[in-house]
């Protein structure tokens, strides 16, 4: 047997080069691929929150035509299920007034109000928020917020805006309770 054959015939592995070349590529295809699918993971949670906060809207507005036919600014404040509706009678949530189900779990990326009692006072009134709990980058700040004329704002860098939604200006409102983190 000559020479050439017999080293051929003992090459059974792959040399170091090899592997190193094949774990760059792999390397470099998931330095591109992480970030993408990470974005693509906020973004779907905020497509819910600006799904979901259209639906604080909604209750809170039907709370209002249901107990103000007088027209008076009577938005429910806070956290959605904190006690913040209190026309009439005793302080109550939307959640315990079945006006909306309890979006506030900990399984949700967002926090979700109803108007703030600061801008109800100023006559700015929110009549929904929805902001990020927790994240990192960009994604921290982003949330959404709807004004009692229905208009809908963005807060956050680079945060999704579907074309009916413009950017907030200003810091980010505050719910009745600090603790509640939201916004």
């Amino acid at each position: 047997m000559s020479t050439k054959q017999s080293h051929k015939e003992n090459k059974l592995g792959f040399t170091l080069i090899e592997l190193l070349v094949v774990l760059i590529i792999i390397g470099v295809l998931a330095g591109v691929a992480v970030p993408k699918y990470t974005k693509t993971i906020e973004t779907s949670k905020a497509d819910e929150a600006y799904a979901l906060v259209q639906t604080v809207y909604a209750a809170n507005r039907m709370y209002v035509i249901n107990n103000c036919p007088w027209g008076l600014n009577c938005y429910c404040t806070g956290a959605i299920d904190t006690n913040g509706c209190t026309v009439p009678g005793p302080a109550i949530s939307l959640v315990t007034l079945s006006y909306v189900p309890n979006l506030n779990t900990p399984a949700r990326s967002y926090r979700y109000c109803a108007a703030d009692a600061v801008s109800a006072a100023a006559g700015q009134t929110r009549a929904a928020l929805a902001r990020r709990l927790n994240g990192t980058d960009d994604f921290a700040t982003w949330g959404y917020e709807i004004k009692a004329s229905g208009a809908i704002c963005a807060y956050g860098t680079n945060v999704p805006r579907p074309s009916d939604v413009s950017c907030c200006s200003g810091d980010w409102p505050t719910c009745s309770s600090a603790a509640l983190l939201c916004p």
